[in-house]
């Protein structure tokens, strides 16, 4: 009888343990899933907030936040990188310095996977070859948007090209 007592006990125990065990994984797995979590939420609100900074110096027409566009535009391949590529672009061209307006587009559409984004981009393109009198590209870049109503647009203001 001792004998049954102590393996039903020893038994009892090695249950327990892997019962904590259990608990402590998959404590530890949830732990990590909310760090992970926070983290990223964390990256996430100091990336809305660098872009709203700069959106505010861009709105105040700070042009000394020009590098610090750069540089944001450079570091963020997303939505919000393709915001500020074309505002500045938008600037370069206020400026009137095309070539580096058209670098920057050509690099927005390298990783803009957005469709209407992509043909916003485009007509921005051709919108610049027409300042440089570039007609050819400018009508071969309209011919690449895919989108209907911004073929309709075009065919409206076929006019004045």
């Amino acid at each position: 009888m001792y004998k049954n007592f102590k393996e039903k006990f020893f038994l009892y125990i090695k249950k327990a343990n892997t019962i904590v065990y259990f608990i402590i994984f998959l404590f530890i797995i949830i732990v990590s899933i909310m760090m992970y979590k926070f983290y990223v939420y964390k990256k996430n609100s100091q990336l809305i907030e660098s872009f709203k900074n700069i959106f505010n110096k861009i709105k105040t027409n700070k042009f000394n936040s020009l590098i610090n566009m750069k540089n944001f535009f450079k570091k963020n391949k997303n939505i919000y990188g393709t915001l500020i590529g074309l505002n500045l672009a938008k600037l370069y061209d206020s400026q009137k310095k095309y070539p580096y307006a058209l670098k920057i587009l050509f690099n927005l559409l390298t990783f803009t996977k957005d469709e209407i984004l992509v043909d916003l981009i485009k007509l921005r393109i051709s919108i610049l070859y027409l300042k440089q009198n570039k007609i050819i590209l400018a009508k071969n870049m309209q011919d690449s948007i895919n989108q209907e109503f911004w073929k309709k647009i075009l065919n409206e203001y076929q006019y004045l090209y």
